[in-house]
This record gives C-alpha cells, structure tokens and sequence, in this order.
C-alpha cells in the first residue's frame, strides 16, 4: 500500500506540494473549496484586470526553473513594452516623477533600510521630507 497525501488548497502552492509528492510516488488528493484550481494567482474578469495574487514568476527564479523542468512553463510571454509609460502624480499624467520625488528614490536606494524600523520612520529620518516618503 503506497502512502497517502491530502492536500487543502488548490493553490500555486498546493499544486506544487503535489506534484512534488506524485514524483516522490505519493497518492493525493488536493481539496478545494472552489471549482477552480490555481487559487489567487488569477486575474479578475472585467473592463479592468486586477491580479488576485501573484502576477508574475520571474523567469530567472527558482519556481519557474522547478516548472520549466516539467514543461508546465511554457508557453510564456513578456509584458509587452508599452511606448508610453506614464504615471499620475496630483492628478497629472506624467512622464517621470517630480524631481524630488526621483532624488529621494535615487537616495533610498544606495542604502540599506533597517529591519527593526518602519519604513515610513526610517525614510522620514533619511530624506527629511515626509511628503516625499509617503509617495514613495
């Protein structure tokens, strides 16, 4: 008699832990509550698409190199370069953010933020501006 898994959920995860098992020689059976697999990784229907959950397995990553063995990913795409990109800053569609805004990204990003802070607290401490830090 071979050994038995149940899994709950039908998730990325739950998935992943089951095929995992069906190599290990395993039996399973993967509870879901709805009548589709794939949990939040999924894209809601409508005029406007919003993600669930993640949207995106880095190509580079160790979870696309764990599918890409088993031929579960491909068929893939890249996000199609857009030769606009824009974003809305009080308001207005711009280009590039405000100028200090830009600065404080370009700050922030040379250093190393603490992990026994809050962001917002350490930020503040570096850029001065909490106008700036909210934004970012």
């Amino acid at each position: 008699m071979r050994a038995h898994l149940t899994i709950v959920g039908g998730g990325l995860g739950g998935l992943v832990a089951g095929i995992s098992a069906r190599e290990a020689g395993l039996d399973i059976t993967i509870l879901e509550s709805r009548n589709e697999l794939g949990g939040r990784a999924r894209t809601a229907a409508g005029a406007y698409k919003a993600n669930w959950g993640p949207h995106v397995i880095y190509d580079d990553g160790p979870l696309w190199a764990w599918l890409d063995q088993r031929g579960l990913a491909r068929p893939a795409a890249r996000a199609p370069w857009t030769s606009r990109i824009v974003m809305r800053v009080d308001g207005r569609a711009r280009r590039l953010p405000p100028a200090r805004l830009l600065r404080g990204l370009l700050r922030l990003r040379r250093l190393d933020a603490p992990v026994d802070l809050p962001f917002a607290e350490w930020a503040t401490s570096q850029l001065g501006d909490a106008d700036v830090e909210a934004r970012i």
